[in-house]
């Protein structure tokens, strides 16, 4: 085994990692009780984008050939955005517990079950006749019952047995979050599938919160690797490569306002119509995950150029929303400091006078009533 081929396994138990990690925050509970508004728009949002993106890329030149679905890929990618970067900047901003807030997250939610679509779809993609998609749509559904079932019947037996040692618990958990990658490969679907399953059927569980804050450490060592190893095939951009991932973050700015007529449409208001749209303006990290696996195949199902387009849209959408709320956060501290400042700058003569001006003029006062 070379030193690449090492680095390359080890990524992989970090991107299961990831996605396990993603599924513990994924309550199903609080996504049947969001309401109308979040499930409508988490079910439009991502197949608008996809069709505005398979129209948009294909507008500037990227095409499917044989054995390389960059357009699908691309438009696919793009449609997704990042549960990292967004909870990260509304908990900066206190906007977690908004209405604005609460249906970005549920809009999240929803796109992390389009993304396991995605996934399940994801090998067959080679051979993109009806019965193989069928089949691996059905192993999804499959797999997705049976680590339910045992997530309900058995898990709870046994974590109540470990629940005295907390190492036990960290211990059991990554037990099953490897066990259903493993199932997953068996049947034919990707690892990392498996792991999102198994974290999301862990999310209702006592445990899931202690279970993620022991885990987040480990995460983060494998994530590194997996990013070093995507570095690794990566190779030094085009001019061409760059001009797409630039367009691409255009796009992707541009494609989330899709989500405003439909919010806008359920009555919400023009402030909970348009926050969402750009609270949602970036790429997933799902997308890399994504764009890594058609590249890992056996026979890989797009370039590294695409890879690269992707890392790098996610790279420019991520930093210029999070400037952009940042330079607001600042704007509205500044705006808070000098309305609290002001009567202080004022001084008590001024308050007299204002006083005065306010009692020499009930004539004025009486008309207003009137």
């Amino acid at each position: 085994m070379t030193d690449q081929a090492s680095i390359a396994t080890v990524a992989e138990i970090g991107l299961i990692l990831l996605l396990f990690i993603i599924g513990l925050e994924i309550d199903i509970k609080k996504l049947a009780s969001a309401g109308p508004a979040v499930l409508l728009t988490g079910a439009l949002q991502v197949p608008i984008c996809i069709g505005l993106g398979l129209a948009f890329f294909y507008a500037i030149g990227i095409r499917n050939t044989s054995g390389d679905y960059a357009l699908v890929y691309l438009a696919a990618c793009m449609s997704l955005s990042s549960t990292l970067v967004v909870v990260k900047l509304l908990n900066d901003k206190y906007e977690l517990d908004t209405l604005p807030g609460r249906i970005t997250l549920g809009v999240l939610v929803i796109q992390d079950m389009w993304a396991v679509a995605m996934l399940a779809v994801q090998p067959n993609l080679l051979n993109p006749n009806l019965l193989p998609l069928a089949f691996s749509i059905w192993r999804g559904a499959l797999l997705v019952v049976g680590g339910f079932a045992i997530s309900k019947y058995v898990l709870p037996h046994l974590f109540r047995a470990v629940a005295k040692a907390p190492e036990l618990v960290l211990v059991s958990a990554l037990a099953w979050c490897f066990f259903l990658a493993g199932a997953a490969s068996v049947i034919g679907l990707s690892r990392e599938m498996g792991a999102l399953i198994a974290g999301v059927s862990l999310s209702t569980f006592p445990y899931n919160l202690d279970v993620m804050a022991k885990a987040v450490s480990l995460r983060d060592f494998f994530v590194t690797l997996f990013f070093v190893a995507l570095g690794m095939q990566i190779e030094i951009p085009s001019l061409h490569v760059v001009e797409i991932a630039l367009a691409a973050s255009a796009f992707v700015v541009v494609s989330r306002l899709s989500v405003v007529p439909i919010l806008y449409a359920l009555r919400l208001g023009h402030r909970a119509s348009l926050l969402p749209a750009i609270n949602l303006a970036q790429v997933s990290e799902f997308s890399i995950v994504i764009a890594s696996l058609g590249r890992s195949f056996a026979k890989p199902q797009i370039s590294s150029e695409v890879v690269t387009i992707v890392i790098m849209t996610f790279a420019i959408t991520s930093v210029v929303l999070s400037r952009c709320e940042l330079n607001s956060l600042r704007a509205r501290e500044r705006r808070v400091g000098r309305r609290r400042a002001g009567p202080a700058r004022q001084g008590p003569g001024h308050r007299l006078q204002s006083e005065g001006h306010g009692r020499a003029s009930p004539a004025r006062d009486q008309q207003r009533l009137r």
